[in-house]
């Protein structure tokens, strides 16, 4: 039986000598996993490749899919351009890969689907600072599984536990700005590449950044690692370049 279905490439596995396995988030399907056999020329291999958005055609067998034929659509080349662009998109792919592997997945696949290529679009191009990207994925993925933050009081803080603002402090909770706040509330509202549409202080970027990375983190109860990457290669980006001795 023959399948056609289009979708975002979040993840490639080796299998055997001459196969692959591809992990890939459809609008119509959820994430799939594909069986692949690996090419040496032609346009195949280029759309099953790694963060490529293609149109397939899959032979769906008793147990598995199989790659029948495959169009890329978009192959977003630019995350491929410098090592912090590829590591947060690899973030992205986890990310996604860990909500859909849970016994309870959410059904909403296209939504899932436009944020991730909207993200990888905005990086891919240079478009956005990666912090601001960075942030607005995390928040509306974690909006997307139905954890929706209640930002509708009056609190100064925001409780990453509790998903709320809070007068009192401790731990898990963030000071939040107005610009914070309404950069939030933006984000929670908007979808596709509008989303991504606002602008806020260098020192509030980081602020947001740290508090939706840790909001989203705690939801999935899980450890990420290619966040780990991305925060080293991250800080080695931002460091000044040292002057060489003469």
């Amino acid at each position: 039986m023959l399948v056609k279905t289009s979708g975002v490439i979040v993840k490639v596995k080796k299998f055997g000598n001459d196969s692959r396995l591809l992990w890939i988030l459809t609008n119509d399907r959820g994430l799939i996993r594909v069986f692949d056999k690996e090419r040496t020329n032609g346009g195949g291999f280029v759309a099953t490749e790694l963060f490529c958005c293609s149109d397939f055609v899959l032979f769906r067998g008793k147990e598995a899919f199989r790659v029948n034929l495959a169009e890329i659509k978009e192959a977003f080349w630019g995350l491929r351009s410098d090592i912090v662009s590829f590591v947060l998109a690899s973030y992205f792919c986890e990310v996604v890969c860990k909500v859909f592997c849970e016994a309870t997945s959410p059904d909403n696949f296209e939504a899932f689907s436009e944020l991730i290529i909207c993200s990888f679009h905005l990086l891919a191009l240079k478009k956005k600072n990666f912090l601001l990207v960075k942030a607005a994925f995390e928040l509306k993925i974690a909006c997307l599984l139905g954890f929706l933050p209640d930002i509708s009081g009056d609190g100064k803080f925001f409780s990453s536990q509790h998903g709320c603002l809070v007068n009192s402090r401790d731990d898990e909770c963030f000071l939040i700005s107005g610009d914070i706040l309404a950069a939030m509330s933006f984000i929670i509202r908007s979808s596709g590449k509008k989303m991504f549409s606002f602008e806020l202080s260098e020192e509030n970027l980081n602020k947001l950044g740290n508090l939706t990375e840790k909001y989203l983190i705690d939801r999935l109860e899980c450890e990420i690692k290619t966040l780990v990457h991305f925060k080293q290669f991250w800080n080695l980006e931002q460091q000044p370049a040292q002057t060489p001795k003469s």
